[in-house]
Parts: structure tokens; sequence; C-alpha cells
């Protein structure tokens, strides 16, 4: 054993080394000169010495650049993300000198790409295209080089690569430099119309006059985002009235996207694995308020075996159990059918946790579907695949729906997608390039948009051959308020279900039935690197639509509601929700919160016209995210973590007395003070 101290004495630096036997030893280091003599750190630091070397401790608003003290500014990243750096050190927008984090509010920024450059920036601000719609940053670099895109009229357009509506002709070509093919005016195979008749003039798909407006909207969307590819369906009076693809199933390739192209579907999976559990509800094999233990004896937790005994099958379903949302991409060891059964019974036994008291609160988390799915294998005696395809997929009409990637690839009409998920950034992405055995009753399922309208009708006009009306209906109905928009924000057994749609400035009374990629009110997106999904169904106007595309949890919601007054006939509007939060309220929410799996110790404070976060934990790990809280509606804040926009709701008792703080990602009980011993248990906080 060995340990060394370092001082001065007599003008040199010596290294004083504390054996085992206590002896002493004194070697020079530097006789000759003080480390810090003549060092003034530019006039706004200390000189001291580390290590037998000088070093600035510079003042605040200052940060050490060698043996110098340089002024620091307020560096927006991406959201709404501060750090104090040196001008030079900045990777996303200064707010120039003499500016601080702790002063000075950083506006909503992300990456701005103009010709394949990347700059962090506002909206206002960025000449190219805001990536504002996913909040990434420059690095990695998400702007794709510019591509030519040929028409069949003879003209050509620049665009993001993978964008091409006509035909591409790769990376790092342009117009002036490329020339476009030519085109067989009578409709060649570069271009297909699904839906719709191919104009012999210009070689233009042409629609029915009220979806020309939709698929418009749609390529702009898809060239915002740039997406390589999408397909959607529209269902009107429980019927497909229009179907089509955009873009290419494969970057850079004239391959079509069609109405029958396999996406991975990401959460539609769940109410899918829904219907399959409500099933044995109905065929009485088990009581959706029953613990789920009585069906699965051998589900425990060892940090609590309280816990698996308070969560029933109910809360699986309305996502109210408590469990913590454990995910990964690809684990390739865990492949077979048996690796749901091992996953549950084993590591997340040993490691799973809840967040709150089962029945407390709607939290996300995939893990419901999981041990849905578990209780569907363990009842039917037949691995959860075999059940989807046989009890639900084949009764509904969906005979291109599949959970694993080599019928996928055996079937042959699917997109090789991209991410700029850090993990396959850069990658090309088939069908086999993940995958994960104990995920699939949340998210793996592939199928195409004419399929998933099969579920649609399902909802409409139901087929009790695969689920009774009542079940059918209690899926589409409020079951638990999630509290976060007033009263109009409820989720039923693996849908969304929201109160209220806003179009434009109008407010319409309408419920609007959806899971999918973040739509406003949806309490679920899609997450799986590369695809996007989105299915809303709107009873009330007899209309609903299936989106699947490339991209990573990309909307479409908004641009859908641009084009429904072409499509509908709206109600009168209703009067308006008052979503304003109230200032004053922001005393009620002060104080300190514990997550003691997770966050660890969680401050709020009012801090003049705003309402800040804290969360040491996540400074320690270096865990991104935006100190002011953004009010969205009454107890509810959107808060920046990992660059995107993530809302956070307080949660009040029965005495209106604020009780918990939730997001996507924690759920912390308020407390007098946090404790001083450290989290329950390691989970590693991700950076």
């Amino acid at each position: 054993m060995k340990a060394t101290k370092i001082f001065e004495w007599m003008g040199a630096i010596c290294i004083v080394a504390l054996t085992a036997a206590w002896q002493f030893s004194c070697s020079e280091v530097n006789p000759i000169e003080k480390p810090c003599e003549d060092v003034d750190c530019s006039g706004h630091g200390d000189c001291t010495v580390e290590d037998g070397q000088a070093v600035c401790i510079c003042h605040d608003g200052y940060a050490a650049d060698g043996l110098s003290c340089i002024a620091t500014v307020a560096c927006c990243s991406v959201g709404t993300a501060c750090e104090d750096v040196i001008e030079a050190d900045c990777d996303g927008m200064s707010l120039g000198a003499g500016s601080s984090c702790s002063a000075d509010s950083c506006p909503v920024v992300s990456a701005c790409c103009t010709d394949g450059a990347c700059t962090v920036t506002t909206e206002d601000d960025c000449t190219g295209y805001f990536l504002g719609t996913v909040l990434i940053g420059c690095d990695p670099n998400p702007c794709l080089p510019p591509e030519a895109c040929c028409f069949p009229d003879g003209t050509c357009e620049e665009v993001a690569a993978g964008s091409c509506t006509g035909y591409p002709l790769g990376e790092d070509t342009s117009c002036a430099a490329d020339a476009c093919p030519a085109f067989d005016m009578d409709c060649n195979a570069l271009v297909s119309c699904e839906v719709g008749s191919c104009h012999p003039g210009t070689g233009k798909c042409v629609y029915d006059a009220r979806y020309q407006s939709l698929v418009e909207a749609l390529r702009r969307r898809k060239s915002q985002l740039g997406i390589q590819g999408m397909a959607v369906a529209v269902i009107e009076g429980g019927e497909v009235t229009f179907a089509t693809g955009l873009g290419s199933k494969v970057p850079g390739n004239v391959n079509r996207v069609r109405p029958s192209t396999l996406f991975r579907i990401g959460p539609l999976t769940m109410p899918l694995t829904a219907v399959a559990t409500l099933q044995l509800e109905e065929s009485g094999d088990i009581d959706l308020d029953e613990p789920v233990t009585t069906y699965l004896p051998g589900l425990s937790f060892d940090l609590d075996p309280g816990w698996a005994p308070s969560i029933t099958p109910r809360h699986l379903l309305t996502m109210t159990s408590g469990m913590n949302n454990y995910w990964e991409y690809d684990v390739p060891t865990m492949l077979d059918d048996d690796a749901l059964a091992e996953f549950i019974n084993g590591y997340f036994g040993s490691a799973g946790y809840l967040q709150a008291p089962a029945g407390r609160m709607q939290i996300i988390s995939c893990a419901n579907f999981y041990v849905a799915g578990l209780i569907v294998e363990t009842l039917t005696g037949a691995y959860y695949r075999e059940v989807m395809r046989d009890r639900v997929w084949l009764p509904l009409g969906m005979e291109r729906t599949f959970l694993l990637p080599e019928e996928v690839l055996a079937d042959g009409d699917y997109v090789v997608t991209y991410s700029n998920v850090e993990q396959f950034y850069g990658q090309q992405l088939p069908p086999d390039a993940y995958d994960n055995g104990w995920g699939r009753p949340a998210a793996y399922a592939f199928s195409s948009v004419l399929d998933l309208a099969e579920f649609i009708k399902f909802l409409r006009d139901g087929n009790t051959e695969v689920l009774s009306d009542d079940l059918r209906i209690a899926m589409q109905s409020p079951q638990v308020n999630t509290h976060e928009m007033l009263d109009l924000d409820h989720f039923g057994f693996g849908l969304a279900v929201t109160e209220g749609l806003w179009i434009g400035d109008e407010f319409y009374d309408l419920r609007i039935v959806n899971i999918g990629s973040f739509i406003p009110g949806s309490t679920f997106g899609s997450s799986l690197p590369g695809y996007s999904a989105e299915l809303v169904w709107i009873p009330g106007l007899d209309f609903g639509y299936v989106i699947l595309g490339t991209g990573n949890a990309e909307s479409f919601f908004d641009t859908m509601l641009t084009a429904l007054p072409n499509l509908v006939t709206l109600p009168d509007p209703a009067p308006e929700p008052d979503l304003t939060v109230d200032p004053a309220t922001y005393g009620d929410y002060e104080g300190q919160y514990w997550d003691p799996y997770w966050a660890g110790c969680i401050t709020i404070t009012v801090s003049g016209d705003n309402l800040r976060i804290s969360v040491p934990h996540f400074d320690a790990y270096g865990t991104p995210y935006g100190t002011i809280l953004r009010p969205s509606s009454p107890d509810n804040f959107d808060i920046y973590m990992w660059n995107v926009p993530i809302n956070l709701t307080f949660l009040r008792d029965g005495d209106d007395q604020v009780e918990y703080i939730r997001n996507y990602f924690f759920v912390g009980e308020k407390v007098s003070s946090c404790p001083r011993a450290g989290l329950s248990s390691e989970r590693g906080v991700p950076k």
C-alpha cells in the first residue's frame, strides 16, 4: 500500500511517499522555480499547483484555457439545454458576450441543415431546413448531402438525400451537374400510382381532388423530415378509400414504397397484444382485477416481494402497474420463442422495480405488455407469436403482419431504413438489422398500412369471433385519466383516448383513439430506430388513418389535420378548454421529490416568472436536460431531455396537494427533504 502527497519546501516541489512501514522519502521535482510564478490567469483567476503543474482556478464567468481564464458565454446546445463555456468551445448557439445560463434563457434550438452543413440555431434563424421536430445537435452530423430529384415533366429539384418523390440520382448529385434520364411520358415503372391515375402529359400521379391536398401535405412533411419512404391509408365508412406510398423502399433506390410495403410498427403492437389479453377475460381464463400472480405464480421482484401481487391485468393494459420501462433495441442472444418467459422470470424479476404503487398513476412502460404477453402464452399454452397469428391477425384479415424478420425478408416487400440513433448511425437497417425476442409484445411487429386498416375496421365494426363488442368498446373508451391535459387525455386498453381535437384555433368535441408517434395528447411514441408509426381513429367523423414511415418516431398528425377539412364535414366548434397555466400556482410545485431508483433528488424552485428543476444525479452523469420548465397546461410542463421536449406532470392527492412529479423517465414522490443516502440501486443513468 502506498500513498503520496505533494508539498512545497524551500522553493522545491517534493513528493512524500508513505509506505506500509511508515517510512518517508522525498525527491525533488522542480528545484529551480515555482510553477505558479508569473502566472496571473489573465487577471480572472488564481493559480494553484496540482501534481506539480500550475493550474488556473477561474472566477465565476470565466473558464480555464491553458493558463488563461477566458470569459464564458451561455451556450445553447439543443432544446433549451444550456452550458457556460468558452465561445470557441460552444458547439451550439452562443448567446454572446456577458451571457450566462443562470441569467439568460435559451430559446429552442436544434440542427439546421444547409447544403449538407449543420449548425445549431433557432427555427427563425435557420436558412436551410430546421430539424426542430427531432431536436438533435450536429455531432454526428444529421444533415444528409443533397441529391438531384428528377420528375417526369423534365424538372429537377435538389432535396435531402432519401426524400426524393421522383427519380433520385443519388447522394452528392446536383441539377446543374447531373442530367435527368428520359421518362416514358405514358407513365413507366418509375412512377407508380397505387390510387388514382397517371397523367399521360406529365407522368405524375393524379388523385381524386379530395386527396390531392393530403398527398401534397404529406410530400412536404416527408421532405421537411428528410425521410426516404412512407405509406398512408385512409379509412372512411369502414372502407379503405385511399392508400398510397411515397418515396423509396431503399435509400437512393427507385423501388417505390407501396401501401403493401412492410414497416416495423413500434407501439402499434400494444393494442394488438391487448386484444389477445382481453380474449382471456372474455373466456373467463383471467379476471382483469385479480393479481397477475394468480396466472404467473413465478413472477416476483427481488427488491420487494409484495410488488407483483399488487399488479392486475387491468393495470397492465392501462399502463398503471408502476413498473419501470426497461428496453433494449437488439438482443441477439434472446430471439427464440422462450425469450419472453426467460426475461420476465429472470433479469426483469431481479432488476425491475415499481416507480409508484400499482394503480396510482399511468406510467409509460413496455414492461406492461411484456407481462401481458407472458400471461397470453401461459394460459393458451402456445407461444406469443403463434397466438397473435392464429387468434388475432388472421381472424382480422391481417394476413401480412409478422414478428420474425425472416418472414419479412421472405415476403420481399419491405423497407430498408436508416436511423440517427447513435447505436445504428450511418447504417442501413434491413428488417433483420436488430431484434428482441422478449420485446415483441410491445413493439416489434411488422405490418403494412393495409393490414392495420383492418384493425381500424375492427375498432369501428367489431368482430365477435375475435372479441366481444363490450370489450372492443372498452378498449377505445377512457379507463384511466393521465392528467396530462386537464381531463381530456386518457388511456383505454392499449390505446390512447383523447376527448377533444384542435384544428387551428378551433376546438371540436371529438374523441380521438390513437397510438403512435408523439401525437398531441397521445401517451406513447414510436421509438424503434428507423421507423415511424401512427394509427388514428375518430369515431365521430367515421374517419381513420394509418401512416407508416422511416425516420425516428416522426409525427404526421398536424399534417393530417391540415387536410382533414377537405376530407370530412366537421361539426360546429365547441368551447375551447382553458389550458392557461397560472404562475400563482407555481408555489404548489416547489420542494423536493425523491426517486430512489433513477433520478434521485429532484428540486423544484420558483425563479421570477419561471419554474426551475435541478437534478444533481443527472448533472453527475452528464445527462442533458433543460432547467427551465415550460408550461403547457395546468399541472403540466415541458422539460427538454436528450434534446426532446417531454411532458412533465405534477400529480395531486385527494386533498389537492401535489404528491408526485412524473415524466416518461422518472417519478418522484414529494418529500420534506431528500434522504442523504444514495439511490437504492445502480441503474446507470444514460448520457
